[in-house]
């Protein structure tokens, strides 16, 4: 006795849209995972025990973090400001080209001195990557008046 089974044409049709869009959204979903994602913190810090660095001096440790799964370059980090030109860090420069954002290794430090930054002209800080990608993380999402007179003085 043998038996057939008989499938028509539109469950085929059915059965190849269903896992064809499946395979788009899982598709999807692990590109968007796995773009180059970094975040970026700041504070007023002191350094000690560095030959480089005056122990004695307040600096701006802005900190590179990797969150993604990508490895990341990171080229020149520096400060824009509201009148449209930018402050480039110098230990931007000296370390940029060592600089490499792994899974393994995902952050590093830049530092400048806290008092050469006027944060009332400052709008974010900027890094690219050596893809030419640009990171922004903004000083105060809300302007104070302060900055918000600068800005159309400026203008």
């Amino acid at each position: 006795m043998i038996s057939q089974i008989t499938i028509s044409a539109d469950t085929v049709a059915w059965y190849g849209a269903i896992v064809a869009t499946a395979s788009v959204i899982f598709s999807g979903i692990n590109l968007w995972r796995d773009r180059p994602r970094i975040k970026i913190l700041y504070r007023k810090s002191y350094i000690h025990n560095a030959p480089i660095y005056d122990s004695n001096e307040p600096y701006l440790n802005i900190e590179v973090i990797n969150i993604g799964r990508r490895t990341i370059p990171v080229g020149n980090v520096g400060i824009k400001l509201f009148d449209g030109s930018a402050l480039l860090l110098d230990d931007s420069l000296i370390r940029s080209r060592n600089t490499v954002l792994t899974e393994q290794n995902p952050r590093t430090n830049f530092f400048v001195l806290y008092n050469i930054v006027d944060f009332a002209k400052s709008h974010y800080i900027s890094i690219f990557d050596e893809a030419g990608r640009e990171y922004k993380k903004y000083f105060s999402c809300i302007p104070t008046i302060r900055k918000l007179f600068y800005k159309k003085v400026n203008q």
